[in-house]
């Protein structure tokens, strides 16, 4: 039950209302709810609540492509990177620090003896046949 007042407040008029309230009740032990299941996005992109497919799609149809926009205006011209007489690259007028040339490598092993070349054998002048090659002054050198 409620008790109805009625007070007038510069020119208001208000209406106010008691209610009888009884004894606390005991507290309550905290038992009897049950735990909620949490909504996560399934594999195939739908909502799920538990182990049930709600068939509710978590992301929307695809929108239409925006209009182009405005080429946007020339960059400022850059720094081509060269080699100082030192041998370092440098980025306009600093100095990177890096090598452009590596260290030199190891000398390689030698190789093996080619095999031997076509016997020759060295005539005087006089004897020589004409299409022979000259070898040293006055030797003609003939292979076979």
């Amino acid at each position: 039950m409620s008790d109805l007042e009625t007070l007038l407040l510069n020119g208001c008029k208000l209406e106010i209302s008691f209610a009888r309230v009884g004894p606390q009740g005991p507290p309550g032990d905290g038992t009897g709810g049950t735990g909620g299941q949490s909504p996560h996005i399934g594999d195939n992109g739908n909502w799920w609540i538990g182990t049930t497919d709600t068939g509710v799609k978590a992301q929307g149809p695809a929108g239409q492509n925006g209009e182009d926009g405005q080429d946007g205006s020339d960059g400022a011209d850059g720094t081509s990177p060269h080699i100082d007489a030192g041998g370092n690259w440098f980025i306009g007028t600093t100095d990177t620090g890096v090598k452009a040339q590596g260290p030199a490598g190891q000398d390689g092993e030698d190789g093996q003896d080619g095999s031997d070349g076509p016997a020759v054998i060295a005539v005087p002048d006089a004897q020589a046949d004409s299409a022979a090659a000259t070898s040293a002054p006055g030797t003609f050198v003939i292979g076979y």
